[in-house]
């Protein structure tokens, strides 16, 4: 019956309104429950992490609870059978209330926190209530609380996550390389930077989009008219959460199998190593034999060479005497041709018309020259015989002589292209010994990489150095504090005398005398130009001292103050500034 169902729906509509008042005050609960720890893990200081273990494991969790709330997000706003609406049915149901509510203008309603708001104290008839179309403005304003409820408590815990987890722990350590060539940590970084270039494209057009999100929230009808499209931006916003929850595990993914890597390089490069050792080893072997030759031959070199100056001689010496027998024997054949030619004459005078006693005399000359002409024959014959001989023994000579020389030339060439392969060995082994003196400072700046990303203390170390860097920089903030007042208190007091206090402050590093008295001459020019006064220009040299000095402080400016006989000036500042410095 109507008024059964009536009734029924009212009590739907009273239990549905108690369930959503205990679910926020659950939430509420909740919300000040999650502030408080909050607040108390402000007030404590955050402890490292014990193990690289825990750390992938507190990233990897975190983004899966993120991704797991942003799920049921999706899951319950926007499943297919909840997906579909009818914004117009919307904005026509939406318009039938102002009306009941006798509102002139849509800008009434800001938000639909203010619609909510306004339902407690204003009514609608229940056939606008039960229509498709105020379903869907419902729908929409439970989807934005959830969504306004859900996004800054997930990105503030993603936001943590990145932080003080993944950004701080999962490191390459490329620093430590020293420029060495090193792939799994070039590698690794390359995937970093990547990533984290993703990561912050990925959190910027979330913050764009919620930028986008909160334009479209005003007026409440302009909200339900463009549902679908903050219906959009919430899918992105939602897409590129889940989107880093995936980059942040890949990350820890290669964090994990990053010591493995390094192990794999280092066993390569050790067994790189270890050829180049054994190669070593071989080429000094070699360079040894070599060398061992090389003297051998430097050795065997003096008798070759005494060798070939022996044979140089007999040669020498056969020659001279095959040109001296050669000599001897041109003679013979010109004396015989000589005696031919007596001969020939003595037998003309013995025939010719002359008396007996000249033909007797003439016959006794031709006998004479015919048996000197005999001797000189027989001479003839002996020295072309021994000319032949010495022909011979010349030949052989020279050919002793030639394969001295040769053997003398294949030593020294021998020599030569020993002493090129003992340098080529020298310069291999240099390069070798080069390489291997890199490739050992490498295994070892692998090996300590390494050990660091398996060390449980190395992420210790690491908050512990952090925390030190806070604790001097803390400590150069609270320093500067009274070094501001000192120097504004002698500014005020020391008038135009600034000028003779100028040179005498210390710098470190040391600042020479000229390039003080040129600063001093600056500051007067632009403070002629401006029209400072005194104490304006005091603290601009104030100023330009503290940028030149990395250690300025009180105590030294009370010195200085004293060097320039300004010393119940420096009292003062030491009664007032030196002391809080100190504190």
């Amino acid at each position: 019956m109507p008024g059964e169902r009536g009734l029924k729906r009212g009590h739907d509509t009273n239990r549905s309104n108690k369930d959503k008042k205990e679910n926020t005050d659950k939430k509420e609960k909740k919300d000040k429950k999650d502030k408080k720890g909050q607040k108390e893990t402000k007030g404590k200081k955050m402890e490292a992490p014990p193990s690289r273990e825990k750390e992938h494991k507190i990233i990897v969790n975190a983004a899966n609870d993120i991704a797991g709330e942003i799920q049921k997000f999706s899951k319950r706003f926007f499943s297919k059978n909840k997906a579909d609406m009818d914004f117009q049915q919307a904005i026509e149901a939406l318009q039938k209330v102002y009306e009941m509510w006798n509102m002139e203008t849509v800008d009434e309603i800001p938000s639909w926190k203010d619609f909510i708001a306004a339902q407690g104290t204003k009514k609608i008839d229940r056939a606008t209530r039960e229509t498709e179309g105020f379903a869907t403005v419902e729908k929409l304003c439970e989807r934005a609380r959830h969504f306004e409820t859900l996004i800054p408590k997930i990105r503030k815990k993603l936001m943590a996550c990145l932080q003080y987890h993944l950004f701080k722990y999962c490191r390459s350590f490329e620093e430590l390389t020293e420029g060495y060539e090193i792939r799994p940590v070039r590698e690794y970084e390359e995937f970093i930077k990547d990533n984290k270039s993703e990561i912050d494209s990925k959190l910027d057009a979330i913050n764009d989009n919620i930028i986008k999100y909160g334009e479209l929230k005003k007026p409440f009808a302009n909200f339900v008219r463009e549902g679908h499209a903050h219906g959009q931006l919430i899918k992105e916003i939602c897409l590129n959460i889940v989107e880093i929850c995936h980059l942040g595990k890949a990350w820890v993914k290669q964090d994990i199998e990053y010591p493995e890597r390094l192990y794999e390089e280092s066993q390569f490069s050790s067994s790189y190593y270890e050829k180049l050792m054994d190669d070593s080893n071989n080429l000094t072997w070699k360079r040894q034999q070599s060398l061992e030759m090389l003297a051998r031959r430097e050795r065997f070199l003096w008798r070759l060479e005494v060798d070939h100056d022996a044979k140089w001689r007999e040669r020498r010496k056969l020659k001279k005497s095959k040109d001296t027998v050669e000599g001897l024997l041109e003679k013979a054949e010109k004396a015989i041709t000589d005696k031919e030619y007596e001969i020939e004459v003595l037998k003309d005078e013995k025939t010719g018309g002359v008396s007996p006693r000249n033909k007797s005399i003439a016959s006794e000359d031709l006998d004479v020259a015919r048996r000197d002409l005999v001797k000189l024959s027989e001479r003839k014959t002996s020295l072309q015989k021994q000319l032949e001989r010495m022909e011979r023994d010349y030949e052989a000579a020279s050919k002793r002589h030639d394969e001295a020389k040769q053997d003398l030339d294949d030593n020294d060439n021998a020599i030569e292209d020993l002493r090129t392969s003992v340098s080529d060995i020298d310069l291999e082994l240099k390069n070798i010994n080069e390489r291997t003196g890199a490739l050992s400072t490498k295994i070892a700046l692998i090996r300590y990489i390494r050990d660091l990303t398996l060390s449980s203390q190395t992420l210790r170390k690491i908050e512990q150095k952090r925390r030190e860097r806070q604790v001097q920089q803390e400590q150069r903030e609270r320093a500067s504090e009274p070094l501001d007042e000192a120097c504004k208190f002698v500014a005020d007091k020391i008038g135009n005398d600034w000028k003779k206090l100028y040179p005498r402050l210390p710098f470190c590093p040391t600042r020479d005398q000229i390039k003080r008295y040129n600063d001093i001459s600056l500051i007067s020019s632009i403070a002629a130009k401006n029209d400072w006064t005194d104490d304006k220009q005091a603290m601009h040299s104030f100023s330009k001292w503290r940028n030149f000095n990395r250690r300025c402080d009180v105590a030294q400016l009370t010195r200085s103050l004293k060097m320039v006989q300004m010393k119940d000036l420096a009292k003062k500042v030491e009664t007032h500034f030196l002391v809080k410095s100190q504190d």
